[in-house]
């Protein structure tokens, strides 16, 4: 069965270099189907750290959990992702898989993160706006418009991956 799975990348250290390569090494192992563009936000928990954010959709055969501990976490590795800074060389989470509900290694889909955090949602939205979510129902679309009055996410149109 092919999944279609959508992940949220995101850096704050040599971001236009380490988004583009999250994006070269996953076309290595998966079918990329689409990339938003890249958005700039500040560090929600108040911090100063500028982070940029990218959404992708992607299709395989693997599980949410095989995906992630096969071929996202190995990604994030190479680029030397560490937990233990505040410098977020690469970060790659899944928020939705297919149109379903589940629980893998812990994480809840759709990630809360989609329904609470602009960086999350909004470039979600311009890779699959009529996405519904399947807990609240909305689409991507008005859960982004929602979430971007905020003011905490800006498009950056000079940057593409």
């Amino acid at each position: 069965m092919t999944n279609i799975i959508y992940l949220s990348i995101g850096s704050n250290t040599n971001a236009t270099h380490n988004l583009r390569e999250i994006v070269r090494k996953l076309r290595e192992r998966v079918t990329v189907v689409s990339v938003s563009a890249v958005y700039e936000g500040k560090d929600e928990g108040g911090g100063d750290l500028v982070y940029w954010n990218a959404a992708l959709c992607v299709e395989t055969t693997l599980s949410p959990a095989s995906l992630k501990r096969g071929v996202l976490q190995p990604v994030e590795n190479l680029l030397g992702r560490t937990r233990d800074t505040s410098a977020v060389t690469a970060d790659v989470d899944i928020v939705l898989v297919n149109e379903e509900v589940l629980t893998y290694d812990g994480r809840s889909i759709p990630d809360a993160d989609v329904l609470t955090a602009a960086h999350v949602a909004v470039p979600l939205a311009d890779i699959a706006p009529d996405y519904v979510h399947p807990v609240n129902g909305r689409t991507l679309e008005a859960i982004a418009a929602d979430l971007a009055a905020t003011g905490t996410v800006t498009r950056r149109d000079d940057i593409s991956l």
